[in-house]
């Protein structure tokens, strides 16, 4: 089969919060649902960047990734982002969930469908509203795996001595035995310290703020009306990444233990996908972005 070139023609997202489950006023989205703050972005990008160039009833399907598609973060098969984005109902959709794989997972489902012409245009969006739906111990009763599956009596067929069952509903034991086993010498896998990490990180955010001072991400952001960050009461437009650290200090990160973390990062993007058939019609010769 000849493979078709696959192309992405624009991205948009929301500014990136903090998530303080136990600080909500910190949270400048903790007021709004993910589907809707994916609706903001559907929106910007086919009433605005591309109003003109292309019609919604033309995406072949709308993919939606989350690693916690629960609670409020229940997205229907990707029907109430794509609804709130005023898109039409005509477009089928589907939600994946591979853990923190889960938009990459739908990006790459995606792209084949175009790759063996199956799709023309795909939309693809990524959501995870930690702040509605903590991934936190006590919080997501579902992550407690049912007690048959870690009774290690010997009459029980369910119990795996081969396999921490508890893997199989957590992933913060699934990224701590995956980092066990990077660092136990069994495979070919370099093995990666705490300390790189930590200083990976402290790296990241200085990238991130140089880049933020230099207006890098201005492009892709859509501004959200939300709160001030400490007092819900208190609207605000939010345009840029409230959860960039600017003047990160390794000292202090390495003194974070991993269970009193302070809060984790959320935000929300969609991208397009098209064929080369497709690509001019956009008119984006120049910005277009070769993706398989």
């Amino acid at each position: 089969m000849d493979l078709k070139d696959v192309y992405m023609v624009d991205y948009v997202r929301t500014p990136f919060s903090k998530s303080r489950p136990g600080n909500p006023s910190r949270s400048v989205f903790s007021e709004i649902r993910g589907g809707l703050l994916i609706g903001h972005t559907l929106r910007n990008m086919f009433e605005k960047r591309l109003k003109g160039k292309v019609e919604k009833e033309e995406v072949s399907e709308y993919l939606l990734g989350c690693s916690l598609p629960i609670g409020t973060n229940w997205a229907y098969a990707g029907r109430n982002s794509w609804f709130a984005g005023n898109m039409p109902a005509s477009v089928p959709s589907q939600v994946f969930d591979r853990q923190c794989g889960s938009a990459m997972s739908a990006m790459h489902h995606g792209m084949l469908q175009i790759m063996t012409e199956y799709a023309d245009i795909i939309v693809v969006s990524g959501m995870e509203h930690m702040f509605m739906e903590p991934m936190q111990f006590g919080v997501q009763t579902s992550w407690d795996p049912p007690s048959y599956l870690v009774d290690d009596k010997p009459d029980n067929p369910w119990f795996r001595a081969d396999i921490d069952m508890t893997c199989g509903y957590q992933m913060v034991q699934t990224a701590q035995k995956l980092w066990e086993l990077t660092n136990s010498g069994l495979t070919d896998d370099k093995p990666v310290s705490i300390e790189e990490m930590d200083r990976w990180g402290v790296k990241s955010h200085v990238r991130a703020a140089k880049a933020l001072e230099e207006g890098y991400f201005k492009g892709e952001i859509v501004p959200i009306m939300a709160h001030k960050e400490g007092d819900v009461n208190e609207p605000e437009l939010i345009d840029y990444d409230k959860s960039i650290i600017k003047k990160p200090n390794y000292e202090r990160t390495a003194a974070i233990s991993p269970a009193s973390t302070p809060g984790y990062k959320f935000g929300y993007n969609n991208s397009m996908f098209t064929r080369l058939e497709y690509k001019e019609k956009f008119g984006t010769k120049k910005g277009a972005i070769k993706a398989g």
